[in-house]
């Protein structure tokens, strides 16, 4: 069976933490993630009552990518 492809972006600011590379070279024998794992910057402010961003938003800002 062939692996799956999935595509893995990161949105808005990561913790100083996160790495990029241990999901980049991560083995599956189900899942393949081709390529870098791409960066969007958050072009508006957060909708939600307590700065989060509502799925309405979010999904705004996906359909971008």
């Amino acid at each position: 069976m062939d692996k799956m492809k999935i595509t893995v972006v990161t949105i808005g600011h990561m913790p100083a933490e996160f790495n990029k590379g241990k999901i980049e070279n991560w083995k599956s024998s189900i899942l393949e993630i081709p390529g870098e794992i791409e960066s969007y910057s958050l072009t508006k402010d957060s909708d939600g009552y307590d700065w989060e961003f509502t799925d309405c938003s979010g999904q705004v800002l996906l359909e971008r990518i």
